[in-house]
């Protein structure tokens, strides 16, 4: 083992973003980088929320439930909006007293209102 990856130690992501385009023009923004912050809904989780949301079992969650790779490596984007839709509910069964997990709810449901997709970053 190098000296370097001795003292290299493993670091919390910083920040958990959940983003709703507004419409088919936005979603295309987005995937080519150009949306403009007008064109999207966002959530921008940082600090403890972030060490929440990754050791509640809510990423696991919403990878089984919506058949999503949500991880650290690169954002995942999800357009499957029927299965957006049926773990609304779940969501809020499994965490009812959770302000996160409503706003996360709130925005999933918002994509299937919109029919665009939710996009996970973190990072």
């Amino acid at each position: 083992m190098t000296e370097e990856r001795e003292t290299q130690q493993w670091a919390w992501p910083k920040r958990v973003v959940f983003t709703v385009p507004l419409d088919e023009k936005a979603v295309h923004d987005f995937d080519y980088d150009v949306a403009r912050e007008d064109q999207l809904l966002q959530l921008r989780f940082d600090g403890d929320d972030v060490i929440w949301i990754l050791r509640s079992d809510l990423v696991p969650m919403m990878n089984e439930e919506l058949n999503a790779n949500i991880d650290s490596w690169e954002d995942e984007n999800i357009a499957d909006l029927p299965a957006l839709e049926a773990i609304v509910p779940r969501l809020r069964a499994r965490w009812p007293a959770s302000e996160i997990v409503t706003k996360i709810a709130d925005l999933c449901a918002e994509a299937v209102r919109l029919g665009t997709c939710l996009d996970v970053d973190i990072a």
